[in-house]
């Protein structure tokens, strides 16, 4: 059941980036709390960046993914935390494919 979620949040994530270029939508901005994360971390995460990566949402990183890899469209990540290198880190672990992105 799992791999089916994960494939269909690749299907929707995919045919919105390709609406995006459509559309002639260049940059998508997401929010991180409570929008890529299902949680809020009131930008003062205390414990590990490593224990947010579980909170990271299945479709956001599809589409995260999926915005990555259509040059014609930038993405970033918008946020009033104070904890960018936090941030960086859960992305980072969450998307390890994409590394080199976040550089």
């Amino acid at each position: 059941m799992a791999s089916t979620l994960m494939s269909s949040d690749r299907f929707i994530a995919s045919s919105a980036v390709t609406a995006f270029v459509r559309r002639g939508v260049k940059l998508v901005a997401l929010d991180f709390d409570q929008t890529i994360l299902d949680i809020h971390t009131g930008g003062a995460w205390r414990g590990p960046s490593s224990s947010l990566v579980q909170y990271v949402r299945p479709c956001f990183k599809a589409l995260i993914e999926a915005a990555l890899a259509e040059p014609r469209v930038h993405l970033c990540v918008v946020t009033f935390s104070t904890q960018p290198g936090m941030i960086e880190d859960v992305l980072r672990a969450a998307l390890p494919n994409w590394y080199v992105a976040f550089l």
